[in-house]
């Protein structure tokens, strides 16, 4: 019997949250646990909390991978899910520029300001 395909619904959400206009935040780091990979992540603060709108994955090998309301997840990963904790992830702020650059970059990871 084969399984159905469960898709993620935070869709419309994370869409609103973008479309929000509030005020983005950019923030470049590596998980703890994760040692072969950049993370960027754009995020607003919704009740209290950033929420992450957009994120990267830049490999160290050189592989990219990018996440946001128009592509929430594919086979290799999703758009980060949960409040995203700047201080815990130990994150450095990157400008909107870097981000972007990044965004659409071949997979060079920016510099933090």
């Amino acid at each position: 019997m084969q399984r159905p395909v469960v898709r993620d619904q935070r869709g419309p959400a994370i869409r609103e949250l973008a479309e929000s206009g509030r005020e983005t935040h950019h923030w470049r780091g590596r998980h703890a646990e994760v040692h072969d990979r950049v993370y960027l992540f754009e995020t607003v603060i919704d009740r209290g909390a950033h929420w992450a709108i957009r994120h990267i994955e830049i490999e160290d090998a050189g592989g990219v991978l990018r996440y946001g309301w128009e592509h929430l997840e594919d086979e290799h990963g999703f758009l980060a899910e949960g409040e995203i904790e700047p201080e815990a992830w130990e994150l450095e702020r990157v400008t909107v520029q870097e981000f972007e650059a990044a965004w659409s970059s071949d997979g060079t990871a920016p510099t933090a300001t």
